[in-house]
């Protein structure tokens, strides 16, 4: 995307640490823009030698100070301010305090966000542009009662959720209604709790799309996240399998993307947003969430489409126009990545000792590591150690790339969860494209 961003910003910092950091100060450097990060008092992170400058943020329990961090951030003349990836926990905080400031949040909008955070005013958006949502609570269940009288409505098994987070990754699989009261408590005890129906053969896939300051949308791609276990998704592909491997896969894909677009009219905020869609065994397609910014693991996306994601999402937030690579967009070829992650239970503010990869071509193969030897692991990350992304013209080369790339890998002192990304990269149903949401759950029933 040469030359795409025509208003750029000359010093942007970047909010989240780790390896978000990293990845975002890279197109920074290509552009010729200050990459500045936040560091806390102790800090030996990886993203502070990627980045140009730092401003010293504080850091209470993973959560910063984000009074002082906009005040250091307008002491230190910064044009701008990058999220980076992921969940900026504390976001809905920082784009308030940015908006009062003036400071452009690039590919954020607190009015935006809390919209697509609201579940009731999501779902009505979502019903207005013709598009399902799945059967259940339009908002938060007001009680227990309310919770099982749903629950009958809809029909077991159920999934509970926090209210205000539709694309939260803590949903609850609750088999019938016994098992309701606890696992209603549990979660009602956290916030508001919201109810609908599992579609335990579902597949999950999000359609990413590029929204300009005029309104104009176009698509960029779909990935494919079904792969989800303990909060976090370990494998991702893109395109998705679920389109792939089924003969009415691109009219299904068309027609997500419609959905997709006619969604995105209706968020005012210049930049790049991720439509999260359910896809049952007959092709059904239902709206789960949508949110703004850059996927996690953006890297197989960019991969596919031979963009810089964050290069586009800056010029959309300096205010340029779609650029003409988006318009005429044409993915090729199939990305996967996995994301490597250290086992919970370690010392996961150890120094790492060594963390090294094959050698591969950089056009078949990306390591983005959150750690390297002498550095620790970045708590915005943990138990992230590095996200490894294999691109291939076909899927089936891809899954056997990353799957050498893994075995070949050389990680100390952190134990991982290489073996289970390897099964699933050899497991059959992964191998065939024909997997869905109960797949942890039909292997760990044999």
């Amino acid at each position: 995307m040469e030359g795409a961003v025509s208003t750029q910003f000359s010093r942007v910092l970047i909010v989240r640490r780790g390896q978000a950091a990293i990845r975002v100060a890279r197109t920074c450097k290509r552009l010729g823009i200050t990459a500045v990060a936040v560091r806390s008092s102790t800090s030996t992170l990886l993203h502070l030698e990627a980045c140009d400058v730092s401003l010293e943020v504080t850091d209470e329990e993973g959560r910063l100070d984000i009074g002082q961090l906009v005040e250091k951030a307008v002491a230190d003349e910064i044009d701008a301010v990058h999220p980076g990836f992921g969940r900026f926990h504390q976001r809905a905080e920082l784009a308030r305090a940015l908006e009062q400031q003036g400071l452009p949040f690039v590919g954020q909008d607190a009015d935006a966000a809390a919209a697509l955070a609201d579940r009731a005013a999501f779902r009505a958006l979502v019903t207005e542009v013709g598009a399902k949502v799945v059967p259940g609570s339009e908002g938060a269940v007001a009680d227990l009662a309310e919770a099982a009288r749903l629950a009958e409505d809809v029909g077991y098994p159920v999934v509970l959720g926090p209210a205000d987070d539709g694309d939260a990754p803590t949903w609850t699989v609750v088999r019938d209604e016994d098992d309701l009261p606890a696992a209603y408590q549990s979660l009602a005890d956290q916030g508001p709790v919201a109810l609908e129906a599992w579609l335990p053969r579902a597949r999950a896939v999000e359609l990413l799309v590029a929204i300009d300051s005029n309104g104009d949308v176009a698509p960029v791609c779909d990935r494919e996240e079904t792969l989800f276990a303990e909060g976090r998704s370990l494998i991702e592909e893109c395109p998705s399998a679920a389109f792939v491997f089924r003969t009415d896969g691109e009219a299904i894909r068309e027609m997500a993307f419609d959905i997709a677009l006619r969604v995105a009219r209706h968020v005012d905020c210049p930049g790049l947003l991720r439509v999260g869609i359910l896809v049952d065994e007959a092709g059904r397609l239902f709206v789960s969430h949508a949110d703004l910014g850059l996927p996690m693991l953006l890297t197989a996306a960019e991969m596919v489409t031979g963009l810089d994601l964050v290069e586009l999402e800056m010029s959309l937030a300096a205010g340029d126009p779609l650029p003409d690579e988006v318009l005429a967009l044409q993915p090729s070829g199939h990305a996967i990545s996995a994301q490597l992650m250290a086992a919970v239970d370690c010392d996961l503010n150890a120094v790492a000792e060594t963390l090294r990869f094959p050698a591969a071509p950089q056009r078949s193969v990306r390591v983005e590591q959150s750690v390297a030897p002498g550095f620790s692991m970045p708590s915005d990350d943990q138990p992230r150690l590095a996200k490894v992304t294999a691109f291939a013209p076909i899927r089936h080369q891809a899954a056997l790339t990353l799957d050498r790339m893994l075995a070949g890998a050389v990680i100390a002192p952190y134990p991982t969860n290489r073996d289970r990304l390897r099964g699933i990269l050899n497991d059959e149903s992964f191998r065939a494209g024909q997997y869905d949401a109960s797949f942890f759950e039909t292997r760990q029933s044999n």
